[in-house]
């Protein structure tokens, strides 16, 4: 019997999938999420899908394959991040791993607070402190504060608490605007207490920078509490 000619020979067919595997760094404080994952196939690797919950979230051509997105309390509770690992043939490569994320920050949830600035009209509002920053050993909470009307202005931006500008100095910062342009609030030498609800709170003198008031740094009395731990999902900054 004559062999077959070359021509017609079935050429091989390619069925087996790359071989994978993932691995997560999860942040304990809000911070970037890293998956990685790991892909080889004798046909070389054309992508690398990563998923999280079974949705797509990002895909990576070249190696070493990784992807990350800025996790928060938002993201806390247990979630399963996949991926899909595809070589030259479309063979398909995939494996999943079910992770469980914990963040939390320094002061974290809703505070409400109340200032009055002597004779002008006080103002009250909401802030939420979400994430946190380290500094020279100095750490303190990050967050926003909502839209408040005072007598002659309109104000809200961001805010911190704890060790700002020294160690083992507690001081509060509200700014006006989101980027920190302008002090409006500022209060130092902050001595936190607990309510008899348990929660944190502090009473005390602070001042009001000069654009709301004619005097530049006015006095002014704050109160400031926490009253939820929990980090709503809506943001509290109005929009204009």
């Amino acid at each position: 019997m004559s062999p077959i000619p070359p021509s017609t020979v079935p050429p091989e067919v390619d069925t087996t999938p790359p071989t994978v595997a993932i691995s997560t760094q999860v942040p304990e404080k809000p911070g970037a999420l890293v998956l990685t994952a790991t892909a080889a196939d004798s046909n070389g690797i054309t992508k690398v899908e990563f998923y999280r919950d079974g949705t797509l979230i990002a895909t990576d051509v070249d190696a070493p394959y990784a992807t990350s997105f800025k996790a928060t309390q938002l993201d806390n509770g247990e979630a399963v991040f996949s991926i899909k690992a595809y070589d030259s043939s479309g063979n398909i490569g995939q494996t999943s791993t079910t992770q469980s994320i914990n963040i939390h920050s320094l002061y974290e949830g809703v505070w409400e607070y109340d200032i009055a600035p002597g004779e002008i009209i006080g103002f009250s509002g909401t802030l939420v402190f979400d994430d946190e920053k380290t500094e020279d050993g100095r750490t303190f909470a990050v967050g926003r504060y909502g839209k408040v009307q005072g007598k002659s202005f309109v104000a809200q931006g961001l805010a911190q608490l704890g060790e700002i500008r020294e160690r083992n100095n507690l001081e509060m910062n509200m700014a006006y605007g989101i980027n920190y342009q302008e002090n409006f609030v500022n209060a130092k030498n902050i001595v936190l207490k607990l309510d008899t609800s348990n929660r944190l709170y502090f009473a005390g003198d602070g001042t009001l920078d000069e654009k709301f008031v004619q005097t530049s740094n006015r006095s002014a009395f704050l109160f400031f509490r926490q009253v939820s731990k929990a980090v709503p999902k809506n943001d509290i900054i109005e929009e204009d």
